[in-house]
């Protein structure tokens, strides 16, 4: 007799960038998928937890999609729901309290998690008169290869050129960064003014993130509320 093949349920999944106009499917981790995870954790090797969580999401999702250019918090939000129908949807986090540091442990429902958008993050910015530019969230990938980056200010650059998707000019003319040379991308950003250079650095420091808040009770009976950010903070 054959051994029988188990069916996976399926599960249905709003992306947090498509401001709940894209939903994508997805089957729960395996078995086989659980171990990928494991044998990186082991490793203690961010790049290879990073590259397993990419692998188990392409392996367990049934919608076609390209991981690498979804925003980081799209990647990790679908990670989070795939754990939380794989495992367990409640996990316990121990957190250090800032005033007593003592750690405590709260119970976290992943359901409950969810993206945070800034008000102030904002997709266009006007540089002058004639001249805008239009933003996207950068993508997984590219938060990755700027992360290995020694030096902050090549970073910098590299983010701000991967964020502009086009110039606007005038009424009709729209102006692809990528259709030109690293270097004409660069004396470009180089001549945008003061004002325009903090509100592409305001679009970078408030990227969208996962975001939630918890309460514990501290020893001295103290109610506590503190806000976690990022997925990192909901595996320590």
């Amino acid at each position: 007799m054959a051994l029988p093949i188990i069916d996976s349920p399926t599960f249905t999944l709003k992306l947090p960038s498509s401001q709940g106009k894209k939903s994508i499917k997805y089957r729960p981790f395996t078995v086989k998928e659980e171990k990928i995870l494991l044998m990186a954790a082991q490793s203690q090797e961010q790049d290879d937890v990073v590259e397993a969580i990419k692998q188990i999401i392409n392996n367990c999702l049934l919608t076609k999609l390209d991981i690498d250019d979804l925003p980081t918090y799209d990647i990790e939000y679908i990670f989070l729901h795939l754990r939380a129908r794989s495992v367990n949807n409640v996990i316990e986090l121990t957190v250090k309290d800032d005033v007593d540091e003592q750690e405590y442990n709260v119970e976290v429902n992943l359901d409950d998690i969810q993206v945070e958008f800034n008000p102030d993050h904002k997709y266009a910015i006007k540089v002058t008169d004639d001249i805008s530019i239009v933003l996207r969230d950068p993508s997984y990938n590219m938060v990755q290869k700027i992360a290995s980056h020694d030096n902050d200010e090549d970073g910098m650059m590299e983010m701000i050129t991967s964020s502009i998707v086009e110039i606007l000019i005038g009424d009709d003319e729209v102006v692809l960064l990528k259709d030109h040379t690293k270097k004409e991308q660069e004396d470009f950003i180089n001549s945008l003014s003061s004002k325009s250079m903090r509100e592409l650095e305001v679009f970078l420091n408030t990227l969208p993130k996962l975001s939630h808040n918890i309460k514990y009770t501290r020893a001295d009976g103290t109610q506590v509320e503190k806000v976690i950010e990022g997925m990192q903070s909901f595996f320590t």
